[in-house]
């Protein structure tokens, strides 16, 4: 993997964590009619949320958007930029989630996804996640705080 760091995003990253999440739905957004455009609200994601920017290079090269719901860290966003996939991005920024919940005392993470983005689900399951529910094209995913 390139040099990373991973730091908490600041007002000053909206458009680079914008531009980072496009990028990383580019494909699916064009194969996947009905996926959801994730790229409005950056702004007010790192004024209200939790967000983490993994940089490389001067660029941000991927994001985690999460926060605590109920009795869980819910992930909203996860979005790697194409070149810098299959580095081991993912599962450090997933690492910034899982230890949110442990200092909070939360027991387990989810996350919502299209059934018709198999590499993602491929990549959560790989990583211990398990599909719970299935609704439409909708499929929500928990993975226990360890």
């Amino acid at each position: 993997m390139a040099q990373m760091t991973m730091r908490a995003a600041t007002g000053a990253d909206a458009e680079a964590i914008r531009a980072c999440i496009a990028a990383a739905y580019d494909s699916a957004r064009r194969e996947i009619p009905d996926l959801p455009d994730v790229t409005e609200g950056i702004a007010a994601d790192i004024e209200t949320r939790s967000v983490f920017v993994a940089e490389g290079r001067g660029q941000v090269m991927g994001v985690i958007i999460f926060a605590a719901q109920d009795d869980a860290i819910l992930i909203n966003n996860l979005a790697v930029s194409p070149q810098a996939q299959g580095q081991g991005i993912a599962r450090h920024l997933l690492e910034q989630a899982e230890s949110a919940a442990r200092a909070a005392g939360l027991s387990r993470l989810h996350l919502r996804t299209h059934r018709l983005m198999q590499g993602t689900r491929a990549m959560y399951h790989h990583l211990g996640w398990a599909e719970v529910d299935v609704q439409g094209n909708t499929v929500r995913m928990e993975k226990p705080v360890t």
